[in-house]
């Protein structure tokens, strides 16, 4: 049950959405937010940035909930600045919760308030454990796999984020047939929140 998290702005956006609720996947919003380094690193358009003020955050979240219609969640396209930054993450949460969405910490920066903010505003939040593709080859990537069925059997759960790479596709394969039948895979909603 691999969890779709669609870019707004994705010129395939519609199609996606699609396959997504034909297939009865759970729809994430796919948000991007600043980084460090910007603006020489680009998230894309109609980002989250540290420079907006609460009115644009929210007017901004509201805009993605519009184009990925049927979402339940949203997590962060890049945002290793954004995400440390608290007011910007308080306004971008405050939006979501009246949206009815909660928020996946994609985790890009050690240092993210979202978590703590997002339980502050009594929004359900959940955070990334595990990158699969950072590097992307297929034994890299079933080692990132292994890596999260072992944080989920240590803690009870754990989340992974990948891309629709063909050597992610290709690695969950080898991996669903090797895994310890003892982890299951499930839903992001089957989890406890944080």
């Amino acid at each position: 049950p691999v969890a779709f998290s669609i870019w707004p702005d994705s010129g395939r956006r519609e199609d996606v959405l699609k396959i997504a609720k034909a297939a009865s996947r759970e729809i994430f919003i796919h948000l991007p937010m600043q980084p460090k380094g910007y603006p020489k690193v680009a998230p894309g358009p109609h980002a989250l940035l540290t420079s907006m003020t609460a009115d644009q955050i929210r007017d901004a979240v509201r805009r993605a909930v519009k184009r990925v219609h049927g979402s339940i969640a949203i997590n962060n396209h890049m945002g290793s600045e954004f995400t440390e930054f608290r007011p910007g993450m308080r306004a971008a949460l405050s939006a979501m919760q009246e949206e009815g969405l909660f928020f996946l910490d994609s985790r890009t920066s050690a240092a993210s308030v979202a978590v703590a903010e997002a339980k502050h505003l009594g929004l359900r939040v959940h955070q990334r454990d595990v990158f699969l593709d950072n590097e992307l080859s297929v034994p890299a990537i079933v080692k990132q796999l292994r890596k999260a069925e072992a944080a989920a059997r240590k803690h009870g759960h754990a989340i992974a984020i990948g891309h629709p790479h063909k050597e992610t596709v290709a690695a969950l394969r080898v991996w669903l047939k090797e895994k310890d039948d003892s982890v299951q895979i499930v839903t992001v909603t089957a989890l406890p929140p944080m």
